[in-house]
């Protein structure tokens, strides 16, 4: 029989470790071109098509993914090429030279690399069509559809190939540099103990410690590299503290202890791959609380920044209707019209410009202006989560005249939502005397008028007819020139705001829900990694602890015992660092609560989904050792 038979009957016999590291492969592949789809959709990402309140949520998903995939095949190739460093190792002992070794390793690695590259985007496509069926008929957005493009297939081609060919690259290198000895113990290297120190349980504390600490006292929505750093500091301390966890697992001697034997027998692997699942837990419960949360913030804004039902400027010719048309025609299509008002104003590319006594007749505040000033109005909710400059233009601005200027000094600031958001208005809004107003109205140069029409419905949740209508008919009176000048006279209403803050909130939901899919995925994977990895390494010893005089059932508590620590440990300790951050980063839109009710409602699904988790990895391991035929 040739080296290169043996080999091949190596591969049939392990079989199930190709067969796992193809599987991982494929999924690696297949969530990344999904997201790389949606990412290059041109229609998905034209905020005329779609809003980008909606497309903007596809970002944070597509940087995680991207992360994902750096760490997560490497990590899996670094465990399936450990076994095969064994099996090399004996081949090498019967003669097979280091030139057949690597051309082999080459040649096997380029063909599961290649038919996973295929299996994977096949199966992404599968999944991007069915992520675009979800966009368009359960969240609704329906100007999207998917579309055969090359671009997310050679994006996928092109990343997935350069980690695998780095990945190689690096093993191989390591591989050249490996006595036969080491490659033989390639399995149980790195395996030595780590022992407990009071310095790592006392710094751990403190990083941990610190870790909240920087999170509670700095972080804001403009700030996101203070979550960062407070991630890394909490990972640093759990790094410590699980150090110190081997000391935990020295307990009392009997059956059901010698599970926590087994994991202190490859603890230093164990620290490892815990820290790794608790990072993927962790970020799994953040990224979901947080989704969900958005869901109630997204509509509670979109109803603060809409005071009125349904606003529209009237300016240079465009939309010209009266404020009883409006309401006739409305109401014709079920709208009842509750209240109506209209304000004149102006603006130029920066300021929007209001009178003050006009401003007080509409609103039914009181606020007061003296000649020669201006107040400036912030039209924000300061409890929407999200950063705002409030230091700007305390100054004297000067508004040309013809041929003289007139500077209006700065009188103080206030944070109030005036209107509803608008193409028609510009980013500042300036409160002026009347006397002033009328000046600047007269001779301005630079800015042109307007009339805000704002109008106050029954039911605005069942405007959507009437709204429908009313745009209608002032498209076609505008005759607009171009897409840009029709969005700039499109009124603004709140069903539309709520509508998009809906859909927003739902289809970020939708896509954290892929990627919390693949991480909790992930982590299971690579857990089943380590326990087959025990399994084949320690049969013998379980097979000797059977003859000893250990049943079946007893066995069976202690692979249960054992892999409880590598199933549960690493949940329970992610889900406190997701439900912390979940926490953290929603208490600035006063939502802290929620955002710890949302996370613990995630860990407890995902705890009930790790039960069966370790109950499937329990029956395969005893099937493995085969323990069920000790019963």
């Amino acid at each position: 029989m040739t080296f290169r038979e043996i080999s091949l009957q190596m591969l049939r016999k392990s079989y199930k470790r190709y067969l796992l590291y193809f599987y991982c492969n494929v999924f690696t592949a297949a969530i990344f071109y999904t997201f790389a789809s949606i990412y290059t959709n041109e229609d998905f990402m034209n905020p005329s098509i779609v809003n980008p309140m909606i497309s903007s949520n596809i970002i944070a998903p597509s940087v995680f993914t991207v992360i994902f995939m750096f760490f997560f095949i490497p990590y899996s190739y670094s465990v399936f090429f450990r076994n095969r460093k064994s099996e090399y190792g004996i081949l090498m002992t019967l003669g097979m030279t280091e030139k057949e070794v690597l051309t082999n390793m080459l040649a096997e690695n380029l063909l599961i690399n290649l038919l996973s590259l295929v299996a994977g985007i096949l199966a992404g496509t599968l999944i991007s069509l069915l992520f675009f069926w979800g966009i368009r008929n359960v969240i609704g957005i329906s100007g999207v559809a998917w579309k055969l493009s090359l671009k997310p297939y050679a994006i996928t081609a092109g990343v997935y190939l350069a980690i695998t060919a780095v990945t190689l690259a690096l093993q191989l290198f390591g591989f050249v540099k490996m006595q036969i000895t080491d490659m033989l113990k390639a399995r149980s290297r790195g395996e030595k103990e780590v022992k407990p120190s009071l310095f790592g349980l006392i710094a751990g504390s403190l990083l941990s410690i610190a870790s909240v600490a920087v999170m509670l006292t700095w972080f804001r929505a403009e700030a996101s590299w203070v979550l960062l750093i407070s991630f890394v500091l909490m990972m640093a301390g759990i790094w410590l503290l699980l150090g110190c966890m081997r000391a935990a697992l020295t307990g009392r001697a009997g059956a059901f202890d010698l599970g926590s034997t087994f994991v202190r027998q490859h603890f230093r692997s164990y620290r490892t791959v815990t820290f790794i699942t608790v990072s993927l837990f962790a970020t799994s419960v953040f990224l979901a609380g947080l989704s969900m949360v958005t869901y109630p913030d997204f509509q509670n804004n979109a109803l603060n920044y809409s005071p009125y039902d349904l606003v529209h400027v009237q300016s240079d010719g465009k939309n010209e209707m009266t404020l009883q048309k409006a309401s006739e025609l409305l109401l014709k299509h079920g709208v009842s019209v509750v209240s109506s008002a209209e304000m004149p104003y102006m603006r130029n590319g920066v300021f929007n410009l209001f009178s003050v006594s006009e401003i007080n007749r509409l609103t039914g505040l009181n606020y007061a202006v003296k000649p020669g000033e201006y107040l400036l109005i912030y039209q924000y909710d300061l409890n929407d989560g999200y950063s705002h400059e409030m230091n700007l233009l305390q100054t004297t601005i000067d508004f040309s005249l013809g041929t003289e200027q007139l500077g209006l000094k700065y009188a103080g600031q206030d944070v109030r939502i005036l209107f509803n958001n608008n193409s028609g208005f510009a980013d500042k809004t300036l409160l002026l005397a009347d006397a002033d107003y009328k000046e600047i109205e007269k001779n301005g140069e630079e800015y042109y008028s307007g009339i805000i029409k704002c109008f106050i419905f029954s039911d605005w949740r069942n405007s959507g007819q009437g709204l429908q209508a009313l745009q209608q008919v002032l498209t076609a009176q505008n005759h607009p020139a171009d897409a840009a000048e029709e969005k700039y006279f499109k009124i603004s209403s709140k069903l539309k705001a709520y509508s998009t803050a809906q859909q927003s909130s739902c289809f970020l939901i939708f896509v954290m829900s892929f990627v919390v899919a693949l991480f909790y995925l992930s982590a299971n994977i690579i857990i089943y990694f380590k326990i087959q990895g025990e399994a084949e390494d320690e049969k013998q010893m379980y097979r000797g602890i059977y003859r000893i005089g250990i049943s079946g059932e007893e066995m069976h508590g202690i692979l249960k015992h054992k892999n409880k620590l590598y199933c549960l440990i690493p949940l329970y300790a992610g889900s406190a660092v997701g439900v912390f951050f979940s926490f953290a980063t929603n208490a600035l839109s006063n939502s802290g609560l929620s955002g710890i009710i949302f996370a613990v409602a995630v860990s407890a699904l995902l705890l009930l989904l790790q039960g069966l988790v370790l109950a499937s990895f329990t029956r395969w391991e005893e099937k493995a050792l085969g323990v069920e035929k000790w019963l």
